[in-house]
Parts: structure tokens; C-alpha cells; sequence
């Protein structure tokens, strides 16, 4: 497969096939040397960061209790739920992407990588 072409259409038939009632948004991006492939999905939930930063330090500081409990296991219930999301449709995109790595520092090699990003709708 040539992951330089534009494969726009391609990707949205098989998220559509595989997520049928989902919304699905594909932009590409090409410049030299690489290529981005944008998903943007209502698959992935909005997560408030800040919050959940704030209520991982009064866990940390004093424990939470109650509601402040529940709203932490809800967002981290949330954050793995889109880790697993993104996981599933980078590995259903497998043959769309890929990244170089040096073999022994496990750093990202320039040039001619293709990169995939899945992230929150926001339309």
C-alpha cells in the first residue's frame, strides 16, 4: 500500500465500516519529508485535564471521598476508554501510517515517516 497517496476516502470507508454510527473527520497533511493522517471521531470523550490534575494532587495531599471520588474514577474510566479507542483504530489503520525508530535509542528518525493522530471531535 502507498501510504503517500491521497487515502482519504479509503480510511473513511473502513472506520465507517467498522464504527457505522460514529462521526469520523480525516484531514492529511503532507510536507517534506513526512506525512500527518488527522482522525478526528466522536469516539474519543472530552476530558477535563485540569481538573483531573488537580483532584491527582488532593488524592496525593489528603485523599478524596464522596463525589471528588467519583468524578476521578469516572475521568480515569474516560481516558482509558479513549486510549483504547485510539489503540483500536490505529491498529484497524496499520497499513496507513508508519514511524521510523534507531534501533538502539528508540528515537524517531527523520524523514519518511507517516504519522496518526486520533483525536476528540470538535465540530
Amino acid at each position: 500500500m502507498d501510504i503517500w497517496k491521497n487515502n482519504t476516502p479509503e480510511i473513511k470507508r473502513i472506520l465507517k465500516r467498522k464504527y457505522p454510527s460514529a462521526k469520523f473527520r480525516v484531514k492529511t497533511e503532507q510536507y517534506t519529508g513526512g506525512k500527518s493522517i488527522y482522525i478526528y471521531t466522536d469516539l474519543i470523550k472530552e476530558i477535563d485535564y485540569n481538573r483531573m490534575r488537580e483532584l491527582e494532587l488532593r488524592l496525593h495531599d489528603e485523599g478524596l471521598g464522596g463525589g471528588d471520588l467519583e468524578e476521578y474514577k469516572e475521568l480515569k474510566r474516560k481516558i482509558e476508554e479513549n486510549r483504547k479507542t485510539e489503540r483500536e483504530i490505529k491498529t484497524l489503520l496499520k497499513d496507513f501510517w508508519k514511524v521510523d525508530y534507531d534501533q538502539f535509542s528508540g528515537e524517531i528518525l527523520s524523514g519518511a515517516n507517516c504519522f496518526l493522530f486520533v483525536e476528540r471531535w470538535k465540530g
